[in-house]
């Protein structure tokens, strides 16, 4: 009777859980959906339209520090510059990505073979990984902000899931296994250097660190990735730009205008950025971490009781994740740029409980490599960041995945020596209610957007006639009519245009115009129009002649019209107004609406490119008198 009533007992444990696990599933494929559908709405006028121009036409370029539009330009040829699909591979890229790493960090961190088919009597671990890598998406979300288009922090981010899961696999040894993850390392460094350059200094000397710490430095198979890495960069260097000595040039001029242009001061590079939780949001992860803490050491092998506990905990979470999602309820929270702090609950609650049911014996149940990895997967968000010129701590927020899989690490001991793995079922739905949470307010403040995507109703195609996006009326009118001003004044598509409000680029994108100079000709800092002469300096004067202009007369980050004098180029005689367009409420962060004007150039393509050569004639001889007044002195 009592043997009966055991197996009756642990029947009902072993439906449950694989009840519970179908609905973590569930949650994993509707986030996914989610995310997909809402790839349709939104656009951002600044950071998110310089991506896109980037992307679309990288070769118009000669300086540039981060290269990401070199590696995504032929997803964008591909997906034929839809917006939409642009955004949703990125999506998908980055899940899938996340979704190996958390599958390689479970079977490294749990002692099971890496490589094993789909179809496998434990599904378990392919349900869970998709589970923990839902909370990558949170990289979607900047600051509290949604912006998903591909960018360099997207492309950042990718290379670290691929470092990550390298370095999981490389061994001292040789195997398949081995081999495969010291390549990665290689990709995964290359990726990073084209994104961000900073990000790859650190990330090489953590790696080094980290693969010493943990036993596995093998010099002969580092060659592996170091060769690996170099043979991408040079192969990178030569379609970009021909040569190394070219590539390089552009690395160091786009290094320049960076540093002029986004405040950014390199000395102040290592630092720790300023963690600024209210007291209101200290509590709630305290709770947070209280109740996942329980919820975890319930459902331990212990008693029918206590395992009751746990999964009402975890179904009251599974509950919170369906009414946020279905927007019922979408938690008005103190903080909007430090939401992503409540992951700290995870490695939090994660640590403590693997003291209590280690009995305190997890110092001594880890072994050293399972430290490595622990204190790898905890830098990780600070690598992503390191080089920013934001607040760190943001930055560290998108990549929380790492955050939340070093948590993973200290429970390692429990499931493997009690072969109990339904403790991870809390934490899954936990990190996904906390990313649903995330993205729930993201949507409801696009970066730079007037309204939340649910209120978007304006269809429109921007840039491409196949790229349909759903906009706020006001962004969806101001784009129709660019276009029709355009159009009616014969503006053809490839045509060079100057972007001087300094904050528009994704006007030009939506003209199909050829912006020249920089895919965003950045204004608001002090040192604006010289960076913008300089970079103009680099486009031949048949270009400059041919240019088309885009003015905001009283702009908060205008540039100056005199800058153009230095191309033989002026704005009050040389062009004609076409029309008039008024910016959206919103549009670039600011509420206030600006007019703006399109000019189309009236000279003769001649006397302008004379001009032009005329002007570069003259600068150059006054830049080499001031040289040699200043080599006098």
């Amino acid at each position: 009777m009592n043997k009966a009533l055991f197996f009756s007992n642990t029947d009902w444990n072993i439906h449950l859980e694989r009840a519970v696990l179908t609905l973590s599933a569930a949650i994993t494929l509707f986030t996914l959906g989610w995310v997909l559908w809402r790839s349709n709405y939104g656009l951002d006028f600044t950071d998110e339209s310089y991506y896109l121009v980037a992307m679309s036409s990288p070769w118009n370029y000669s300086a540039t520090a981060t290269q990401f539009s070199f590696v995504y330009h032929p997803l964008y040829v591909l997906l034929d510059g839809n917006i939409a699909a642009l955004r949703q591979a990125n999506i998908l890229i980055t899940f899938g990505l996340a979704w190996i790493l958390c599958l390689t960090v479970l079977r490294t961190s749990f002692a099971k073979p890496i490589f094993t088919g789909l179809v496998t009597h434990d599904i378990s671990d392919f349900i869970t990984s998709g589970a923990l890598a839902v909370s990558a998406l949170s990289v979607l979300v900047f600051a509290g902000l949604w912006l998903a288009t591909p960018c360099y922090d997207s492309l950042n981010f990718q290379s670290l899931l691929i470092a990550g899961t390298g370095l999981l696999l490389a061994e001292k040894r040789i195997s398949k296994a081995s081999l495969l993850g010291w390549v990665l390392i290689g990709i995964g460094g290359w990726a990073s250097f084209m994104a961000k350059p900073t990000t790859a200094a650190l990330l090489g000397l953590g790696t080094v660190i980290y693969l010493s710490f943990a036993g596995k430095l093998n010099p002969r198979l580092l060659i592996i990735a170091l060769f690996t890495a170099i043979a991408l960069l040079i192969t990178s260097a030569w379609l970009i730009d021909g040569s190394i000595f070219a590539f390089v040039e552009r690395l160091r001029n786009g290094a320049e205008i960076i540093s002029h242009t986004s405040g950014h001061i390199p000395n102040q590079m290592l630092r720790l950025g300023e963690l600024n939780l209210s007291s209101k949001e200290i509590i709630f992860v305290v709770v947070e971490t209280f109740l996942l803490s329980a919820a975890i050491v319930s459902l331990k092998p212990c008693n029918k009781y206590a395992n009751i506990l746990g999964f009402t905990i975890s179904l009251a979470i599974a509950f919170f994740i369906f009414v946020v999602a279905s927007g019922v309820f979408i938690p008005r929270l103190e903080f909007s740029s430090d939401q992503g702090a409540l992951f700290f609950a995870i490695p939090f609650s994660a640590f403590i409980t693997g003291l209590f049911l280690t009995r305190a014996r997890i110092f001594l149940q880890l072994k050293r490599p399972c430290w490595a990895i622990v204190l790898f997967l905890l830098v990780l968000p600070y690598v992503y960041a390191f080089g920013t010129s934001n607040n760190y701590w943001f930055e560290e927020y998108c990549a929380c995945i790492f955050w939340l899989l070093a948590g993973l690490i200290f429970i390692s001991p429990v499931i493997v020596a009690r072969e109990h793995k339904r403790i991870l079922i809390p934490i899954c739905l936990t990190a996904q209610l906390i990313t649903i949470t995330t993205l729930s307010v993201g949507m409801q403040n696009p970066y730079r957007g007037s309204l939340p995507l649910s209120q978007d109703r304006f269809p429109i195609a921007v840039g491409r006639p196949e790229s349909k996006l759903i906009l706020p009326k006001e962004y969806g009118e101001y784009i129709s009519n660019a276009v029709k001003l355009a159009n009616q004044a014969g503006f053809q598509p490839g045509t060079p245009m100057i972007d001087m409000t300094g904050q528009f680029p994704g006007t030009l994108y939506a003209l199909r115009a050829k912006s020249i100079g920089q895919a965003w000709m950045i204004g608001g800092y002090p040192d604006s129009d010289r960076r913008a002469i300089a970079t103009l300096s680099l486009v031949s004067c048949d270009e400059l002649a041919k240019a088309w202009l885009l003015i905001e007369p009283h702009g908060p980050e205008k540039l100056s019209p005199k800058l153009l004098e230095n191309f033989g180029i002026n704005m009050t005689t040389d062009f004609k107004k076409i029309g008039t367009l008024i910016t959206p409420s919103g549009a670039g962060g600011y509420n206030q609406r600006y007019m703006q004007q399109i000019l189309k150039p009236i000279r003769s393509f001649g006397s302008a490119r004379s001009a032009c050569k005329s002007a570069f004639s003259a600068s150059i001889r006054q830049r080499s008198a001031t040289l040699i007044m200043s080599e006098r002195h």
